[in-house]
């Protein structure tokens, strides 16, 4: 979906998740983390899975869209004053 002139066509999440749930996977030593989140005009789905080596996958899925994702690593940021 493209913006078109005077239209913002990124992804903008406002306010607190929705039916957020976190569940933990002993099994595969992971946590998911999913929540829902409606915009005025698009409703989404996240899921958010991190292992214990900290690589991390986020997916977002949208009712007007085509599904996204990303994978990397979870890091340490140090802020210097």
């Amino acid at each position: 979906m493209g913006g078109g002139y005077g239209s913002d066509a990124s992804i903008k999440f406002d306010g607190i998740a929705e039916k957020l749930e976190i569940v933990k996977d002993e099994t595969k030593q992971r946590y998911t983390l999913n929540f829902s989140n409606d915009s005025s005009s698009e409703n989404y789905f996240v899921r958010v899975t991190m292992g214990n080596n900290l690589t991390r996958t986020t997916a977002i899925q949208s009712s007007h869209r085509n599904r996204i994702w990303y994978m990397g690593v979870v890091a340490e940021v140090s802020c210097s004053e």
